[in-house]
């Protein structure tokens, strides 16, 4: 039912008009019954229709995901306590080279002695079990969306207030070569896409509902596995989110006492609201809309952009950009559907 609220466009003047935060298709036309004209949204763009929302460092094969580990006689779950070792680790040498990190994740380490590098007493794997039980702490947060934006897979997944930088992520990928065309590289019955969430109706619900979740660890309507939570962290440690407009979202179960082996979180943002739509909540079908375009005009689309100053360099800040910028405006002209 969540692939009910897709528009397919055949050009990419069509897919930037339909980007537009005040476009029909996300809040309805004015004058339509309960329309919701206060309701916010943030993009994500992918450069294949076939992706998953989804966190990196949950993108695994289903083998790799099922289990759990011992740690001081403790059962884990095994993606949580690699995923928090990475997070560690990225601290520890944040911290050993001399780069800034919050001041939260900070207090969280020293609390929980993990914060002296060189100590004969630096915790072992058995003695973390209670930290992985309850990962991810938010006073990680900050440091994780750091840690994501320069490669490291964590959980979280990544989405902009702006639907042009969605619209830029999914265009740039689309548009690197793959097989299928000698020029450009794609085919056209392959899709990009721009995911929407409605951050306002989520988190509404949630609200609403905290008490059927946290206490009773149900709904009206039926047990539903897991929520959506939305993450905010200041972007000024992170020039690449702050560049990006970037927030983030996170899956998680409400009840901290779930056996860890079953790590709900592991669900795509997807499945999570079908749950809801599955189990009668009426609202869930108004939480995620897409637009897709045929990637072999994903060129066309960078062209519409970076008439308008977005494209790598306003990205990425940084000589990088610059350079990543002039490569992608020679793949303006290389798709024979793409014309000028």
């Amino acid at each position: 039912m969540v692939d009910d609220n897709r528009i397919v466009c055949s050009s990419a003047v069509e897919f930037m008009e339909k980007l537009n935060s005040w476009n029909d298709f996300w809040n309805g036309p004015p004058t339509a019954p309960g329309r919701t004209p206060g309701n916010e949204w943030v993009f994500r763009g992918h450069g294949d229709s076939s992706w998953r929302l989804i966190g990196t460092s949950l993108r695994k094969r289903p083998e790799e995901i099922k289990g759990a580990v011992e740690m001081g006689g403790r059962y884990v779950s095994a993606v949580a306590a690699d995923e928090f070792l990475g997070v560690r680790a990225f601290y520890e040498k944040c911290v050993r080279y001399g780069l800034q990190v919050p001041e939260l994740a900070v207090s969280y380490f020293n609390q929980h002695g993990l914060s002296d590098l060189l100590a004969k007493s630096r915790p072992v794997h058995g003695d973390l079990a209670p930290c992985v039980q309850a990962f991810p702490d938010p006073r990680l947060w900050e440091l994780m969306a750091i840690a994501r934006h320069y490669g490291l897979p964590v959980r979280f997944v990544d989405w902009t207030i702006d639907s042009r930088v969605a619209a830029y992520f999914a265009a740039a990928d689309a548009a690197k070569p793959k097989e299928g065309c000698k020029i450009c590289g794609t085919r056209s019955e392959q899709f990009m896409d721009v995911w929407g969430i409605n951050i306002t109706g989520v988190h509404k619900f949630f609200v609403d509902h905290y008490h059927d979740y946290v206490v009773k660890k149900t709904l009206p309507w039926g047990r539903v596995p897991a929520v959506i939570q939305f993450v905010n962290v200041p972007a000024h440690r992170n020039p690449n989110q702050l560049a990006q407009r970037g927030s983030f979202t996170v899956v998680r179960y409400p009840d901290s006492s779930v056996d860890s082996m079953m790590d709900p979180s592991l669900q795509a943002i997807e499945d999570v609201v079908e749950a809801h739509i599955q189990s009668g909540v009426e609202e869930a079908k108004h939480w995620l809309k897409r637009v897709s375009l045929p990637i072999c005009l994903a060129p066309e689309v960078l062209q519409l952009l970076g008439e308008c100053g977005m494209g790598a360099a306003s990205i990425y800040p940084g000589y990088r950009g610059v350079v990543a910028e002039m490569q992608e405006e020679e793949l303006w002209y290389k798709c024979p559907t793409t014309k000028f």
